[in-house]
């Protein structure tokens, strides 16, 4: 079976251990920029770097959307908004459509 589309469904425990992982990142990029002297190349650290901030987007997507970004990780932002909008619409009051909203702004304004 081949698997579509930029993001993975994962299991409910899969976050906090992405979120060590993000930690354990973060932390080997600090000691590398303490451990580097002047004139040292920074790329080792901003490898450590960029690696926590896709491990802390996918404990994030995780944690609260049920899935994370396979090969696209700059899609965290969608995952994320799709999640955000669903659980809105899930919550809002009868009667609170997208048109209806609408109109109040434009009316309040």
């Amino acid at each position: 079976m081949t698997r579509r589309g930029a993001t993975k469904a994962v299991e409910t425990g899969f976050g906090e251990g992405r979120l060590r992982i993000a930690r354990s990142y973060l932390k080997a990029a600090r000691l590398e920029v303490a451990m580097s002297g002047t004139g040292d190349i920074g790329n080792p650290a901003m490898s450590q770097i960029v690696n926590a901030a896709i491990a802390y987007a996918d404990a994030l997507t995780a944690r609260f959307a049920g899935k994370i970004n396979r090969a696209d990780h700059a899609a965290v932002v969608k995952t994320m908004a799709t999640r955000l909008e669903i659980a809105f619409l899930q919550r809002r009051p009868a009667g609170c459509g997208a048109s209806s909203m609408r109109r109040t702004k434009l009316n309040t304004e």
